[in-house]
């Protein structure tokens, strides 16, 4: 777990600035965080700026979406931040229209999205991390096939919705997380709308 000092360097370098309720989820360290909150919450940075300090750990990590689209704020961010720090191989950017799009760091560490519309795809690789994005819109059984992706590296999820569209598996979820010690090793967290 990064220190508050590294988190604040990692972050000014690509001009990523979290409020200080945004920084409380980057600064607790647990395997699953639930990221809840209105829209224009700054949900989507926060899920972001989860991988950016992790990333030299791990090879692989996935952001999933109901569909590619719901994945392209993250993506984007990602982008951005990895292309000021200097560190995409030459043509490891792929970021088309539609469809999945994937990002090669230095050192060959993937970044993929994958569409929750073909959960087959979600199976075969063990992964170090996955952001949902907007997991609200997704059904259950996608978030109990990440947890089955994260396994084999005892790797971390990071789920970033809304709850007033969402599947009601979501608001349970935050229920169970809200308890210490909780059989995920989770923890919820809620973000205001400004």
């Amino acid at each position: 777990m990064p220190s508050r000092q590294e988190l604040d360097f990692t972050f000014q370098q690509v001009g990523y600035r979290p409020t200080p309720e945004q920084m409380l989820i980057h600064l607790i360290d647990h395997r699953i965080k639930q990221v809840i909150g209105g829209w224009q919450a700054g949900k989507s940075f926060v899920a972001a700026g989860e991988l950016l300090p992790k990333f030299p750990n791990g090879t692989l990590y996935w952001l999933i979406g109901a569909d590619y689209e719901r994945c392209r704020v993250e993506f984007g961010c990602l982008v951005d931040w990895f292309q000021k720090l200097g560190i995409i191989q030459p043509g490891g950017v792929s970021f088309p229209t539609r469809d999945q799009c994937s990002l090669t760091l230095a050192g060959n560490i993937k970044i993929e999205t994958k569409s929750a519309k073909y959960p087959e795809k979600i199976a075969g690789e063990t992964v170090d991390g996955i952001i949902l994005c907007e997991a609200a819109q997704m059904p259950y059984d996608i978030f109990l096939r990440c947890l089955a992706r994260l396994a084999g590296r005892r790797g971390w999820l990071v789920m970033s919705g809304t709850l007033e569209t969402s599947l009601d598996w979501y608001a349970d979820l935050s229920k169970d997380l809200c308890i210490k010690d909780n059989k995920f090793d989770g923890v919820t967290f809620s973000l205001p709308s400004w």
